[in-house]
């Protein structure tokens, strides 16, 4: 089973391809910014959590097959790598042959070859490590998830160090960075936007706006959350999520506050009198349902008032 920075990434690229963008001029028009941007953090999500984290295995006849995992480990004990660099490093190797990788098809031949320029880009690192030469030639790299491991004679090589090229990648590397940051500062931005919306439409309701916060946008499943309001009683965990959501999308928390009503959720509104976790993680879900209903209707009407402003 594939997992989902894998199926994320056969998601973009497929789109990629039904709007037949098929090399990286077409990807750097103007109109595929986004698509641009999402390709670019998926690809970071893939080698980060999927083609680096490879773990050891056997192919069919028994053999060991050496995983990134273990190689990316090598290359943070014994080459002084840091795990941050060693992904950065081949997320840019990986940009650089994009319209090489564009061109394969079907999409899965795409990710197949992603993945092979990434095993290659790593036995490369491994082949020009530093203080390679303390380690034995034929003496396996030490892990503890492979019995027989790999040597270093099977990687080594004469390749030589070349300072333009560094120069290009650290630049390169640079300017990801840069992407990154901005592609997450707008999605914080945008998020911002909606919660405070969502506030300001549910104001009346503290108890849904308590529950909208902590399930939506601070991932508490209902179950957890029962147990937040257990332990800290119910004004105490309001407090603490209205306070989360503030430090976690750069809101003012007084900004917050000027929307909500001056009532509170109580421990009646949440049936957490009794203290059953069972009995207010129901609840939880039947305020959340409800919330999404007032939010949905309001979206709702808020179209339909446009929409009659438009004919008159």
């Amino acid at each position: 089973m594939k997992n989902k920075h894998y199926e994320r990434l056969i998601s973009i690229l497929s789109t990629l391809e039904e709007h037949r963008i098929s090399n990286v001029e077409k990807l750097m028009l103007p109109e595929h910014t986004s698509k641009r941007h999402e390709l670019i953090i998926a690809l970071q999500n893939y080698v980060d959590y999927y083609a680096l984290a490879s773990k050891t295995s056997k192919n069919k006849k028994g053999e060991f097959l050496a995983g990134n995992e273990e190689r990316v480990k090598c290359l943070i004990e014994k080459g002084g790598w840091e795990l941050y660099d060693i992904q950065a490093d081949i997320l840019n190797h990986v940009l650089n042959k994009l319209d090489i990788i564009l061109l394969q098809a079907p999409v899965a031949k795409q990710t197949f070859y992603i993945y092979r320029i990434v095993n290659n880009k790593v036995i490369d690192m491994l082949r020009n490590m530093k203080k390679i030469e303390s380690i034995p030639w034929d003496a396996p790299i030490a892990s503890d998830k492979c019995e027989d491991g790999f040597c270093i004679s099977e990687v080594f090589s004469d390749q030589s160090y070349d300072p333009e090229y560094v120069f290009y990648e650290k630049e390169r590397i640079k300017e990801l960075k840069q992407i990154i940051k901005e592609k997450k500062a707008a999605e914080k931005a945008e998020k911002r936007i909606v919660i405070l919306n969502e506030v300001l439409q549910l104001s009346k309701h503290p108890a849904e706006i308590m529950i909208r916060l902590g399930c939506r946008y601070l991932g508490l499943k209902p179950r957890k959350l029962a147990g937040v309001i257990i332990e800290k009683g119910t004004e105490q965990a309001y407090a603490e999520i209205l306070y989360k959501i503030a430090k976690a999308y750069d809101i003012r928390l007084a900004d917050i506050r000027s929307m909500i009503s001056d009532n509170i959720p109580t421990s009646k509104n949440l049936k957490a009198e009794d203290n059953n976790p069972k009995t207010i993680s129901s609840e939880i879900s039947r305020i959340n349902y409800r919330a999404c209903k007032h939010l949905s209707k309001d979206s709702n009407e808020k179209k339909t008032s446009k929409s009659i402003e438009e004919k008159i």
